[in-house]
């Protein structure tokens, strides 16, 4: 069947950006994919911002090979895979992060440290508090996060606090951290669900005094920190995970999208007193079906192998820099706003001819006519996200960003 036959098998909850501009994708190579009709593109989504060593890496490609040649799921028995794996990310993670457990995906991670802190929060402190306008996942524990309950569904007594970002004034810092106190002084709260960087609906770099502030009403209160690295773990941002941009020490950490290169594996770390704490630590209750499964493990170790080989992180924060030099020349665009950016992660928001309302038919336009010339990205409603492989030249980092300005003057008229 065609595109369009298959598009009406599946539900309309598909992405926006395959409703309004459909491809169907049959190779791809590092930062480029190729279409069926045959057109090749520069890939600033890297499949859902997963692909952090590009499309068919060929040391991935070459460990997974052999590794199909192996029992594919003995559930949670070990591998020498396995084994590896931990001992690379013990390196990259925080001493005090020295226990981990695997999952499928990144949702399933958030759930299961939801439920790591709620076996180890003593009764009377098991209330959450999360970020204002956070995303952490689509499942119910994870939407309860976000404050986004469906109809119908009981919403959680999660205590929310507003999260100001780098361009706030120091008023609204202000105001936010005396809020954060007075919430966090509610003796019922045990932990803190947080996006060191929140990417959902848009990308949010926090503030460094706010966050920094906020570390230490935690440590001071004895309040957990439970660190979503689902999207910007992993070099991402320039370093290995965006909390270290602040002061922050959390307790537990969810990565995920950059672990298994595109491969569905994602992992939870955190104190080994935590996640031995029953009923989370009792014998069976940690592990998933396919969770840390063979091929997920060949695929996570070869990619970190990769990763630490050649500093991606570093490489990230240097070609970021291009990024925030090729964005400056959409900074007088009253239609565009550049909602955030750092190392290889920016999200640009479309307005209508007032600059106050997303227009999805603006942005809907821009991303069509970036795809007739070449480029291909994450479009949700009246935002472009954008997170290209962190192995991406500079050239087509550059070929690409001229690409979207092109586009963004065209259809905006200026």
């Amino acid at each position: 069947m065609n595109i369009y036959e298959e598009l009406k098998q599946l539900s309309s909850g598909v992405s926006l950006g395959l409703q309004c501009n459909p491809k169907r994708f049959y190779y791809g190579k590092g930062a480029r994919l190729y279409s069926e009709d045959d057109q090749e593109f520069i890939d600033f989504s890297a499949g859902m911002f997963t692909n952090i060593l590009g499309h068919c890496h060929e040391y991935v490609e070459e460990k997974l090979i052999k590794a199909i040649k192996r029992p594919w799921n003995t559930h949670d028995y070990s591998n020498e895979d396995r084994s590896r794996l931990l001992e690379k990310l013990q390196i990259i993670t925080p001493k005090h992060i020295d226990t981990f457990e695997f999952y499928s995906t990144g949702s399933e991670s958030i759930e299961a440290g939801i439920k790591c802190l709620l076996s180890f929060l003593p009764p009377g402190r098991r209330r959450l508090c999360v970020f204002k306008n956070a995303f952490h996942g689509k499942t119910l524990g994870a939407r309860g996060l976000n404050g986004t309950c469906l109809s119908g569904e009981r919403a959680p007594n999660h205590a929310v606090i507003e999260a100001p970002g780098e361009k706030s004034t120091e008023s609204e810092i202000d105001r936010a951290i005396t809020e954060a106190s007075h919430v966090l002084n509610d003796g019922r709260i045990g932990a803190i669900v947080l996006e060191s960087i929140q990417n959902g609906p848009s990308v949010n770099i926090i503030s460094k005094r706010f966050m920094n502030s906020l570390a230490d009403i935690c440590r001071e209160r004895d309040i957990k920190i439970f660190a979503d690295e689902i999207c910007v773990g992993l070099g991402r941002t320039g370093k290995n995970f965006a909390f270290e941009h602040y002061n922050l020490k959390p307790d537990l950490i969810a990565f995920a999208k950059g672990l298994g290169n595109g491969y569905p594996i994602t992992a939870l770390g955190g104190r080994r007193a935590m996640l031995n704490t029953y009923p989370y630590g009792k014998p069976g209750n940690a592990s998933s079906t396919f969770g840390g499964n063979a091929l997920g493990l060949s695929i996570a170790l070869s990619t970190m192998e990769v990763y630490e080989k050649e500093k991606l992180g570093i490489r990230a924060k240097k070609l970021g820099k291009i990024v925030e030099s090729k964005l400056t020349t959409l900074r007088s665009t009253p239609q565009v706003k550049i909602m955030g950016y750092i190392g290889l992660f920016w999200a640009i928001g479309i307005f209508n001819d007032s600059a106050q309302i997303l227009s999805d038919e603006l942005a809907i336009r821009i991303h069509r006519r970036c795809q007739e010339n070449g480029l291909h990205f994450v479009l949700f409603s009246g935002m472009l996200h954008f997170a290209p492989a962190l192995t991406i030249t500079e050239s087509e980092l550059i070929f690409g960003l001229d690409i979207l300005i092109e586009a963004i003057k065209f259809e905006t008229g200026i």
